[in-house]
């Protein structure tokens, strides 16, 4: 089992993995050659081959106490996910991981376009036309990782007869961890769904 440590990091209160910013992840040794952070790139591995079979993938939750443990394991520098963790335990991880980026995925002047063009209620051409120019404003390390976690919630949701969690159930879970509390729950949930449904990487 390798283990990496982050040479620098104040011991407290700064995690190593969790809550660092995603730039000074990405420049370490064990992301090298990757466009999102390893332990985003583990958990999403197993949440594709796993997910699609899973009931309430995201919305039922793990272990508590697993996912904690896993946490201060990535934390103390051991680079994996325990056999013993279950899917629920690594969507878990994932959302934990994601919420505790110190800013959100989604940085709100991105958010703006999107809500201001009131992507809901135009055609789906448009809407990945607006998806794009919001997305190619980021920076690319928070361009790939929105980018790869669409399509991992995109995938899942074409399951949804057995996951029961559509678009607008993993809307629901995903949308507060990704953009600002300062908008309102419904617009989140409105550019969520746009997000899944119409994002179109051809033309980032």
């Amino acid at each position: 089992m390798k283990c990496y440590y982050y040479p620098g990091y104040p011991a407290s209160p700064i995690s190593q993995v969790f809550g660092v910013e995603l730039d000074t992840l990405m420049r370490h040794p064990i992301n090298k050659s990757l466009k999102v952070p390893y332990i985003f790139k583990l958990c999403t591995e197993m949440i594709a081959k796993e997910g699609p079979t899973t009931e309430g993938i995201f919305r039922v939750p793990g272990s508590k106490v697993t996912k904690d443990e896993l946490k201060r394991s990535w934390n103390r520098g051991i680079t994996t996910l325990s056999s013993e963790a279950f899917v629920q335990d690594v969507s878990d991880l994932l959302r934990e991981f994601i919420r505790s980026l110190p800013q959100k995925l989604c940085p709100e002047a991105a958010f703006k376009i999107l809500r201001d063009s009131d992507v809901s209620h135009i055609s789906p051409i448009l809407q990945s036309k607006l998806i794009a120019s919001a997305l190619k404003n980021l920076s690319p390390f928070n361009r790939y990782l929105i980018v790869d976690l669409i399509q991992l919630l995109r995938e899942l949701a074409k399951h949804h007869k057995i996951t029961k969690m559509n678009e607008e159930n993993l809307s629901l879970v995903w949308s507060p961890n990704l953009f600002s509390e300062n908008f309102s729950l419904e617009d989140q949930r409105n550019i969520t769904i746009s997000l899944i449904k119409n994002l179109d990487v051809t033309l980032l």
